[in-house]
């Protein structure tokens, strides 16, 4: 069926569905594709359902080697390199977004356009980490802080700017004791951003503080 066309894939990986719930199952569908894939190397159906099968057995090295070779094969610059870091980042599951984004770091110039994006998708992924772990150290804090900063200072005027903005006030307020600081940045972001969806989470979180101070 999927030899017929890129557009019979939906179909196909609902069919399959039925079957993933089991380990046994994906494994011998895995190696059902990856023989298709022997004859036909350059077919992307196969390699993005191989991705899926992978990301449905939960193989994180599976799923970025597939995602490795797509952006190869497209000449996507990292594209499907990144979609698997803010899918696994979504799901919770934080290593394989780093390790997705430490990838993209060390293989593509910071010329590249998702390189921004690469960068505060990265601090979230790492704050997103340490939290799953217990509560940051002071060190890590800091570390995270100093990521955002570059962030605002690299991107200023842009969206992502704004989003680092406000996920360093809400740092500095609530990890590192900084409510001051918090708040100053979240007035300069209702200033210098006054129509970003930023600054619609920013005011909310500005509002917060102003009652952790007591200042109503």
């Amino acid at each position: 069926l999927l030899d017929t066309g890129r557009d019979k894939l939906p179909e196909v990986m609902a069919a399959m569905s039925s079957i993933t719930n089991t380990l046994d199952a994906t494994d011998k569908a895995i190696n059902v594709v990856r023989k298709r894939l022997e004859s036909r190397p350059d077919y992307q159906p196969y390699l993005e359902l191989l991705s899926w099968l992978y990301n449905e057995r939960g193989d994180d090295e599976g799923v970025l080697e597939a995602a490795k070779i797509l952006d190869k094969q497209r000449h996507t610059n990292g594209t499907a390199v990144y979609s698997v870091a803010d899918r696994a980042l979504r799901e919770g599951r934080y290593p394989l977004a780093i390790k997705a984004l430490d990838f993209f770091q060390a293989t593509y110039p910071v010329s590249n356009p998702l390189s921004s994006l690469v960068m505060l998708t990265y601090a979230r992924a790492l704050e997103a980490n340490f939290r799953s772990l217990g509560r940051p150290t002071r060190n890590e804090c800091e570390e995270l802080a100093t990521r955002y900063e570059k962030i605002i200072t690299q991107d200023r005027g842009t969206p992502l700017a704004a989003e680092a903005i406000v996920q360093l006030a809400r740092l500095r307020a609530d990890d590192l004791d900084e409510t001051d600081k918090g708040i100053e940045l979240l007035v300069a972001l209702r200033r210098d951003y006054p129509k970003s969806q930023a600054e619609r989470e920013g005011s909310l979180l500005l509002g917060d503080l102003y009652l952790r101070q007591g200042d109503t």
